[in-house]
């Protein structure tokens, strides 16, 4: 059981974190514009995509990865509404 949390925090911390990070690091260069945003959004979505499909035969790593990625391009692409305005 004990060896079985290593091998986890192991994947997490050499696999899925390097993974969404280097797709992160690709993009973080561009300048978004309203024009490109949706683009973007939709390859960076494309992107993490295949990411998760890597685990697609372990449930609890494609979990963890879609949470990251859902968290990540909130952060990125969610407009918050704020006293009526965006």
């Amino acid at each position: 059981q004990f060896m079985k949390k290593i091998d986890d925090f192991k994947k997490i911390y050499f696999d899925i974190i390097p993974n969404i990070w280097e797709i992160c690091s690709k993009y973080k260069n561009y300048e978004f514009t309203e024009e490109n945003e949706s683009s973007i959004c939709k390859a960076m979505t494309d992107e993490f995509q295949a990411v998760k499909d890597k685990y697609s035969d372990d449930r609890k790593a494609a979990k963890l990865v879609n949470a990251i990625v859902v968290a990540i391009l909130d952060f990125i692409f969610f407009k918050e509404q704020k006293n009526g305005r965006y």
